[in-house]
């Protein structure tokens, strides 16, 4: 009896924490060529491990920040760019340091998830 109890537990605590996981899907144009498609994938693999770095704490659910990632616009990702190569000091990414390829890659992960 204790280890059904114990099984059901454990298979109980499993489903929780598989629908608390949230899978990140991205909107990627399939006209695209393959080598393209495989090429922007890399960059947003890359976009999505700096995000974690750099980001997460204050803007997702890889950290202490918010419950999911924002959906920033496109004009949104742009003006925050903009900022950052005029060295706007608010700017969060220029206050940590980044460099702009960092920057882009970041961008082109929040750019193309949905």
């Amino acid at each position: 009896m204790k280890t059904i109890l114990l099984t059901l537990l454990l298979l109980t605590f499993l489903c929780v924490s598989a629908t608390k996981a949230q899978r990140i899907m991205y909107s990627i144009d399939t006209s695209l060529s393959k080598e393209k498609q495989k090429t922007l994938m890399s960059q947003i693999k890359v976009g999505k491990t700096l995000f974690k770095s750099y980001c997460s704490d204050c803007h997702g659910i890889f950290g202490k920040g918010v419950e999911n990632i924002p959906n920033f616009s496109v004009t949104q990702l742009d003006n925050y760019k903009a900022k950052f190569l005029s060295n706007d000091k608010v700017n969060h990414a220029f206050a940590k340091h980044i460099s702009i390829d960092e920057l882009s890659k970041i961008l082109t992960f929040l750019k193309f998830k949905k």
